[in-house]
């Protein structure tokens, strides 16, 4: 698998693109590969993202103020995850 830095280079040879342009494509893959922390933002109720705790990563959702993963590991009464990640279903 590419590094995020060889598949700007390679975008930007095949479009031949500026210095800038590469810049923002490393800066887009950065942001969509962030963790947001739940005190700065919550996801969408019942929406699927990934859940980040107990230095674990879970598929689950928001239902209210409770958090539920599709394993059944987490407690939503002790267990709160610390960051959240969206997913793209496509």
């Amino acid at each position: 698998m590419k590094t995020v830095e060889e598949a700007a280079q390679d975008y930007c040879a095949k479009e031949r693109t500026t210095r800038s342009e590469y810049a923002a494509f490393i800066a887009g893959v950065e942001f969509a590969q962030r963790w947001i922390d739940i005190k700065d933002e919550l996801p969408g109720e019942g929406v699927y993202v990934l859940l980040k705790y107990n230095g674990l990563i879970y598929l689950g959702s928001r239902f209210g103020d409770s958090f539920l993963e599709d394993s059944g590991q987490m407690n939503p009464d002790e267990d709160i995850p610390t960051h959240w990640r969206p997913i793209d279903w496509k």
